[in-house]
């Protein structure tokens, strides 16, 4: 008997979680087993056989700050992990990720959600995340210039080509986002979070010296 639940809630944007005034409310839970019952009256017992367990987060969010909506929340992320509950070699996995940066970090939400039941990432989902990083880390070195400042000549360059290569990928908004990074800081961390899409051909589209 194995089990493995996910659970991915942004601000207002949400499943199994609900929005109240300058919070969201995110719960879970799990039954395992037979849960018996009647109605009222019955005079019949009413029982649980087997597990039975639920969790709960209260996140803050900006709705009660000046012009906030509740687009954003402070970040959450929740592993619960069990193992033989019961014999029968059951095992509970669950993982709950809440705020925007929580859902689209790689580094922890992705290396988390990748986990089998087991708790293990395999083998080909570790592999293609340290490709990733491997080409975000080469993308931002060749952006760099000697002083540390951004070279924009060189990125707008590689921007233009993989545009020309991956049109859909580069849509304007994807372009102009991508140029808005004023430091190669900046750029990493919009690579890594919402521009890890464009990752892949930008990579291809840098110039020979710097691979």
């Amino acid at each position: 008997m194995k089990l493995s639940l996910f659970v991915i809630c942004v601000a207002l944007v949400l499943s199994g979680c609900k929005s109240t005034e300058g919070h969201v409310i995110a719960t879970t839970a799990t039954i395992i087993g037979v849960d018996l019952g009647q109605g009222q009256g019955t005079q019949a017992v009413t029982g649980t056989l087997g597990y039975k367990r639920a969790e709960f987060a209260y996140v803050p969010t900006d709705k009660g700050l000046s012009n906030g909506s509740a687009a954003n929340s402070a970040d959450v992320l929740m592993e619960l992990q069990y193992q033989n509950i019961f014999s029968g070699n059951g095992a509970i996995h669950q993982r709950l990720a809440v705020g925007r940066n929580a859902v689209s970090q790689k580094e922890a939400t992705q290396l988390l959600f990748s986990k089998d039941e087991d708790g293990k990432v395999s083998a080909a989902v570790a592999e293609s995340l340290g490709k990733e990083d491997a080409s975000i880390k080469k993308i931002t070195a060749c952006f760099t210039s000697p002083n540390g400042a951004l070279d924009t000549t060189k990125r707008d360059a590689a921007i233009a080509v993989a545009k020309g290569t991956s049109p859909r990928i580069y849509s304007d908004s994807m372009e102009k986002a991508l140029k808005v990074p004023t430091t190669p800081a900046a750029l990493s961390s919009f690579l890594y979070e919402d521009g890890d899409v464009a990752v892949p051909t930008l990579f291809a589209a840098l110039p020979s010296e710097c691979v």
